[in-house]
């Protein structure tokens, strides 16, 4: 015998207004969790911000023994244990953005070998960045 249970009925009133949750969808850059400069060192985030681990890979890819894979503990202490959602080289290869979910930007620059990082520039924004891009480096500006 099959009984017929009556569900009730939940609130399905959204949080967020239908304009935020389609400018949400619709502005936002997607999470970067790789990078690769023109020097070919690639700047890797794993998906899971928990634990929050940034590492560089170099070497020969096509050799899995030349790999070297290293993390890089001066971007993993300055992000805390945020996530990362933007990663990105320059045009040029030489200076490196990081920013994470609460909208701390910083720049880095490789010091000599891959391992020696310093940071350049760092800000607070103050809430997440919706989408980042280099300007063209070559650019000079006219006075």
């Amino acid at each position: 015998m099959v009984q017929l249970v009556k569900r009730q009925k939940t609130d399905k009133t959204a949080k967020y207004s239908d304009a935020f949750i389609f400018s949400s969808l619709t502005f936002k850059q997607a999470p970067q969790a790789l990078s690769i400069s023109k020097q070919n060192i690639l700047v890797s985030v794993p998906s899971e911000p928990i634990p929050s681990q940034v590492n560089w890979i170099t070497g020969n890819l096509y050799n899995y023994a030349l790999i070297q894979k290293r993390r890089i503990e001066l971007i993993e202490n300055f992000h805390k244990q945020y996530a990362i959602t933007h990663l990105q080289w320059n045009k040029k290869g030489n200076t490196f953005a990081s920013i994470d979910e609460t909208g701390q930007l910083a720049l880095w620059q490789i010091q000599g070998p891959v391992d020696k990082w310093k940071l350049l520039y760092n800000t607070h924004l103050k809430q997440p960045l919706a989408a980042f891009h280099w300007l063209d480096a070559e650019r000079e500006v006219e006075q």
